[in-house]
C-alpha cells in the first residue's frame, strides 16, 4: 500500500497524466501500471 502511494502521488506531479485512467498496484513488492 505504501509503495502504491507513493508511485501515486509522482504520477500526480506529472501533469501530462491522467492518473483517474491509471490503476497501481502492488503485489509482493512488484508495481503494476494498468489503464488505457
Amino acid at each position: 500500500m505504501v509503495i502504491s502511494n507513493k508511485v501515486r502521488g509522482q504520477l500526480l506531479g506529472d501533469r501530462e497524466l491522467n492518473i483517474t485512467q491509471i490503476d497501481v498496484e502492488t503485489f509482493k513488492g512488484v508495481v503494476q501500471l494498468s489503464g488505457f
